[in-house]
């Protein structure tokens, strides 16, 4: 007759001993997806901005203007601008916030055209101030959307925007944003935590790769961050690695251990997921194409589970327009909906509601 309390114990026995001879798994994750960078290239982008046009509406400005309203809310439309169109050059983004805060002013002007006292009747018509700065500024006049920056950027508003470029410098070329932005970028990760406070970090996200840490469920407790090689133009600064060393020093910021590797596109990718590495890799994604191109190289990894691919839903930045490309059955990719509870259950870690524990890891 067996023993009740021997049976009680043999799934605690199974597990301890499958915990010492099994490695956990190699956890290796995308920058974007504990974290969005947003703010920190927006702040990038307008100290560039402000170093090769000193003069302009965005040269006292420290950050990007907000307001309650979408129209005229700086901050928000550039950040839409930015997912939409999936911008990666520099001097696109650098053009971009510049023709924003163009059209600010001009917002701000038909604003301030509505309470000046010489408004009558315009020759052109309609009504417009006649006298001072205002004259002939009509009052309902308004900024260019973010949809419509948008839609109009690559045929119409980025070429109007180099031209102006072009015609304050003759010699002008976008290369010279592109280094612009980048020695910024560089210069900003000599202070690892400044860096780490600009970042937009997503706490939940952070808060599940820290227990997996704890419970023992990353490879000598040390998840991979993937940072984007092309992020604020940083492939362009000759000195890489002192780059990569910081940002290993922003990440560690929030992920004690951790390191960090620079991704220039799926074959990077694969390289980091299989070098010299012999246990289960757990990826975890944000880009849909590139998840996408790793299960096609990775197919017979993914097959036999020695690569395991995630795509985490709570990133939207580099999403295409549209209907998200297909998911072919055979590659076995996951989708996680939820950085708390998905995200913990991905990496192997206990899933509970939200309590004053989580609020304070």
């Amino acid at each position: 007759m067996r023993r009740r309390h021997a049976m009680l114990l043999l799934p605690a026995t199974i597990l301890a001993l499958s915990m010492q001879t099994q490695a956990p798994p190699r956890v290796v994750v995308d920058l974007d997806v504990v974290a969005d960078t947003l703010p920190l290239e927006s702040e990038v982008y307008l100290s560039a901005l402000q170093s090769l046009r000193p003069e302009g509406p965005w040269r006292d400005q420290r950050d990007l203007p907000q307001h309650r309203w979408r129209t005229f809310d700086l901050a928000r439309k550039y950040h839409r601008v930015l997912r939409e169109l999936r911008v990666v050059r520099p001097a696109d983004a650098c053009m971009m916030l510049r023709l924003l805060f163009e059209e600010d002013e001009v917002g701000r002007r038909a604003i301030a055209a509505r309470k000046d006292p010489s408004g009558t009747k315009w020759e052109g018509g309609g009504w417009a101030p006649t006298e001072g700065e205002l004259q002939g500024v009509r009052p309902g006049t308004r900024p260019l959307t973010a949809g419509e920056v948008v839609e109009n950027w690559d045929e119409v508003l980025g070429p109007r925007c180099f031209a102006r470029w072009r015609s304050e410098d003759a010699d002008f070329q976008l290369a010279d944003i592109d280094d612009a932005v980048a020695t910024a970028a560089a210069q900003r990760l000599e202070d690892a935590a400044a860096v780490a406070d600009a970042l937009a970090w997503r706490p939940d996200a952070l808060r599940a790769l820290r227990a997996a840490q704890r419970a023992g469920r990353v490879y000598r407790g040390a998840p991979l961050v993937l940072v984007r090689h092309d992020l604020l133009g940083l492939s362009t600064v000759d000195h890489s690695g002192d780059v990569l060393a910081g940002w290993r020093g922003v990440v560690r910021t929030v992920l004690p251990r951790a390191d960090v590797a620079f991704c220039r596109g799926a074959l990077d990718v694969a390289d980091e997921l299989l070098d010299g590495h012999a246990e289960q890799t757990l990826y975890y994604g944000g880009s849909p194409r590139l998840t996408l191109q790793l299960g096609a190289a990775l197919q017979g990894a993914v097959e036999s589970r020695e690569t395991g691919l995630h795509i985490c839903e709570w990133v939207d930045r580099w999403r295409d327009a549209g209907a998200p490309p297909p998911m072919p059955p055979q590659l076995d990719i996951i989708s996680l909906e939820d950085e708390h509870r998905d995200f913990r259950a991905a990496l192997g870690v206990s899933v509970r509601p939200r309590g004053l524990a989580d609020w304070t890891e």
